[in-house]
């Protein structure tokens, strides 16, 4: 479900091209790992958070 919401909010933060420059990664590899069957690593999601401008904390 997380993977499903980022894909939200990457298209509401100026769509996959946008967000994927700003994480330095290919177009197409964040659509293979926002979707339901994704499973990127940590290190991947934080690059994509950092791209949107959010952090994320886990207490």
């Amino acid at each position: 479900m997380f993977l499903v919401a980022l894909k939200d909010v990457i298209s509401a933060h100026g769509g996959m091209a946008r967000i994927a420059q700003a994480a330095g990664v290919n177009r197409e590899s964040l659509y293979k790992a926002v979707s339901e069957k994704g499973n990127p690593g940590i290190a991947y999601v934080k690059r994509i958070l950092d791209a949107l401008g959010i952090t994320l904390m886990l207490v």
